[in-house]
């Protein structure tokens, strides 16, 4: 497998990353290159589609087989799909040229839009840039070959945003759709109680967004009050990890923070993020050690601020990702006036993987998921195996239930009940649950065979 650029070196410019560019997701990469300029197939594979296509003017898509890697590359914006005598259902070598870059009245100038599709054509896309990390130019010779490994788990940078009242009316899923991976909502400030909270919540679960609550910090307010405000705010839903918010008027005593997170932990929450900016913790708390709380959420807003995400992002140099007192940074707040979903508002950027970013909100990822991990006929044989063992304990059940002498008359509704909830489950099968139903039926079946045997009162177990 010899993955690789699709432009020789030094014949092309990057100008459009793949991710949130001009209110809308990008989905690809841009290679600005002058007309005419030849490029070359990314990986071996066979061409599936070429000629003219609606946006793209001429374009050409290769599906790769898993001995080159798998998935697909998508290539736009070229003169003639066909001036290289390539037809549909051809093979492909990496490196061979397939075509020339070129505008053909379909793009705001000449040059060569490469998507990558994880699977295959229509699937997932995923970032090019990575996809091709390490890999050589054409004519280059191939450095050794990194793990071929999906999108979601290679470091890249996602991209999220903060929302208080002052972004009353705010569309998350115009924010997920423009691309943006996580999104952390004002709670509180000390006892006070964001009146718009409930509703940026509600709108930002209903996207694929990673969601977190933050608790403005007030000095004058002690840990058990700010907690029971933040209760209040999630109405207990514990699965909302926090962050906390320390900036003008949260006071310089890190014993204070700490007991703050301490008591918001008690309720059952977790916090994941400490936002202090440099120049408070520096300048306001006077340099202390801050060991102990969680990893910063920071900010660094540089000269450049206003402009999409991540135009703004690949201007910034390094420094706010430098650490301070004694803990690491985890999220970085890049600028205050990023056009987001049609709003100026404060951007952040994360770096890592999806895996990696789930584990800080707490999170999973369907790459998380094991059933995944399985073959197309594993995965076949666990939903027959399943089905067929649900089969067999539910008419096992029902045939108890239906038995006069088998149960006790008080414990039929309650066995009823629990074999309709397991016909529920099954009935609504996803992979997704897949593993939960195998793993945990045998345990299931257990709890009800004892309750035929029971002779106190049912409860809500």
């Amino acid at each position: 497998m010899s993955r690789q650029w699709p432009l020789k070196k030094g014949t092309y410019t990057l100008t459009s990353g793949f991710g949130p560019r001009w209110g809308v997701h990008h989905s690809g990469l841009d290679f600005g290159a002058p007309d005419g300029t030849p490029f070359y197939a990314c990986a071996g594979g066979t061409v599936t589609h070429i000629g003219p296509a609606s946006g793209y003017g001429q374009w050409i898509v290769i599906d790769h087989p898993a001995s080159e890697g798998g998935g697909c590359t998508e290539y736009g914006h070229m003169w003639n799909a066909y001036a290289t005598g390539l037809k549909v259902g051809d093979w492909v070598n990496a490196g061979q040229l397939i075509g020339y870059v070129g505008s053909n009245g379909q793009s705001t100038g000449p040059h060569l839009h490469l998507t990558v599709w994880e699977y295959g054509y229509g699937g997932k896309r995923i970032d090019p840039e990575v996809w091709l990390q390490g890999r050589p130019h054409p004519g280059e010779t191939a450095p050794p070959s990194p793990s071929v490994k999906s999108e979601t788990s290679q470091a890249t940078t996602l991209f999220g945003v903060d929302l208080s009242n002052h972004q009353n009316g705010i569309s998350c899923k115009r924010i997920a759709d423009e691309g943006f991976r996580f999104c952390l909502i004002k709670a509180t400030e000390g006892t006070w109680k964001d009146p718009i909270f409930r509703s940026h919540l509600k709108d930002a679960q209903g996207t694929d967004m990673h969601v977190a609550a933050y608790v403005y910090v007030r000095h004058e307010k002690n840990g058990r009050e700010h907690a029971q405000a933040l209760h209040d705010q999630l109405q207990g839903d514990t699965s909302v990890p926090v962050a906390l918010d320390i900036e003008n008027n949260s006071g310089s005593s890190v014993a204070h923070w700490k007991q703050i997170r301490d008591e918001i932990e008690k309720l059952g929450y977790k916090v994941i993020l400490t936002y202090i900016p440099k120049w408070y913790w520096k300048d306001h708390a006077g340099r202390p050690n801050l060991v102990g709380l969680p990893p910063l959420w920071t900010s660094n807003y540089g000269a450049a601020t206003e402009g999409y995400a991540s135009v703004i992002y690949s201007r910034r140099d390094r420094a706010g990702w430098q650490g301070y007192g004694g803990l690491d940074v985890a999220v970085f707040q890049f600028t205050e006036k990023a056009q987001v979903a049609g709003w100026k508002i404060d951007a952040n950027a994360f770096e890592g993987t999806e895996q990696d970013l789930a584990r800080l909100f707490n999170s999973t990822t369907k790459d998380e998921d094991p059933f995944m991990a399985l073959t197309d006929d594993e995965q076949r044989e666990l939903l027959d195996k399943t089905r067929r063992v649900h089969h067999e304990l539910t008419h096992e059940f029902q045939s108890l239930v239906r038995d006069e002498n088998g149960v006790q008359s008080e414990w039929r509704g309650t066995l009823v009940g629990m074999v309709l909830q397991l016909d529920r489950k099954v009935e609504n099968m996803h992979r997704d649950i897949m593993p939960w139903i195998v793993t945990t039926l045998a345990g299931t079946a257990d709890k009800i065979r004892a309750t035929l045997t029971r002779k106190d009162t049912p409860n809500d177990d």
